[in-house]
C-alpha cells in the first residue's frame, strides 16, 4: 500500500503529510464495499480506481486495509498492539523496550462480552504491569484505529457497544489528545517526529546504510522542509543531489 500510494502521489506533488491525510482509496468490485463505496469497477484484481472516500472515516495510509488488516489477534480481532507498535516504530521511529520474560506466550483474553478495547486494557492497562510500557508507548496509537475492524471495514460498535477510539500520545514532546484514527492521523501529519522518521528511513534506503551522528543536521533540514510542505519528490531529488550525498563513503 505504502508504495502504491507514494506512487500515485509523487506523481501529483503531494508530500509526506498526504500519507496521513488524504482521503483516497484505490478500488475494484471486491473492494468497494469494503470502503463503503458505491458504483461500479472492475473485478480485476489488477485494475483499481482512484476514489474518494469518507473524510470523517477514512484519512490516508493507516486507515487503508492494506495496513490495518496486517495485524489480526486472537478470534479475528484487530491487533491493537501491534498496530501500535508498527506506528512507534516504522513511522516515528522509536525505539521500543523489549517486553519482560513474564510477558511471553501472554495471550489476550477472549472473555465474552467485552470490547475488543476492554480486552487488551484487561492485560495491559491500568494497574497491570504494561501500565507503563502498553500504556504511554504503544497502545494509545492501537486505539485509535479501533473503528476498524481486522480487515479494515468502518465499524461503529464492538460487542454491541460504541467504539471508543480515544486517548492520547506524547508527539513532539506535547500530549496530543484525540478521538479516533483521523484525528490522530492528522496529528501525526503534523509532528516534525513522523517527518523526521520518514527522512530517516529513506536517507537510510538511498544511502544504503544507517543515518549517523553526523548527519543529524541534514536530517533535521529535509525533516523540516517535508513538514513545511516540500513534496516528495523534490524530497527525494534534494536528498540525491546533495553533496553529502554524492561525496558519500560507499
Amino acid at each position: 500500500v505504502l508504495g502504491e500510494l507514494e506512487g500515485v502521489w509523487s506523481s501529483e506533488n503531494r508530500g509526506i503529510k498526504d500519507f496521513y491525510t488524504a482521503p483516497v482509496g484505490f478500488v475494484n468490485s471486491v473492494l468497494a464495499p469494503l470502503y463503503g463505496v458505491t458504483g461500479t469497477y472492475s473485478s480485476d484484481p489488477t485494475m483499481l480506481t482512484k476514489v474518494d472516500l469518507d473524510p470523517t472515516q477514512r484519512a490516508g495510509l493507516l486507515t487503508q486495509p492494506g495496513f490495518l488488516s496486517s495485524y489480526i489477534s486472537v478470534g479475528n480481532e484487530p491487533d491493537i498492539i501491534h498496530r501500535g507498535v508498527f506506528i512507534a516504530e516504522r513511522l516515528l521511529c522509536k525505539t521500543l523496550p523489549a517486553p519482560p520474560p513474564e510477558a511471553a506466550g501472554a495471550m489476550i483474553s477472549n472473555t465474552p462480552g467485552l470490547t475488543n478495547r476492554e480486552r487488551v486494557e484487561m492485560m495491559t492497562g491500568k494497574g497491570t504491569c504494561g501500565q507503563t510500557c502498553h500504556g504511554v508507548l504503544f497502545n494509545p496509537l492501537g486505539f485509535a484505529f479501533e473503528n476498524y475492524d481486522a480487515i479494515g471495514k468502518y465499524r461503529a460498535t464492538d460487542q454491541g457497544k460504541p467504539v471508543n477510539a480515544a486517548d492520547s500520545y506524547v508527539l513532539d514532546g506535547k500530549l496530543e489528545s484525540f478521538s479516533n484514527g483521523v484525528e490522530l492521523s492528522t496529528l501525526l501529519s503534523e509532528a516534525k517526529e513522523t517527518h523526521a522518521c520518514y527522512v530517516r528511513n529513506m536517507m537510510t534506503y538511498l544511502y544504503g546504510r544507517d543515518v549517523d551522528a553526523t548527519e543529524a543536521a541534514t536530517l533535521d533540514y529535509y525533516a523540516r522542509r517535508s513538514r513545511a510542505g516540500m513534496t516528495l519528490h523534490d524530497l527525494e531529488f534534494a536528498i540525491v543531489t546533495n553533496e553529502d550525498f554524492l561525496n558519500r563513503l560507499p
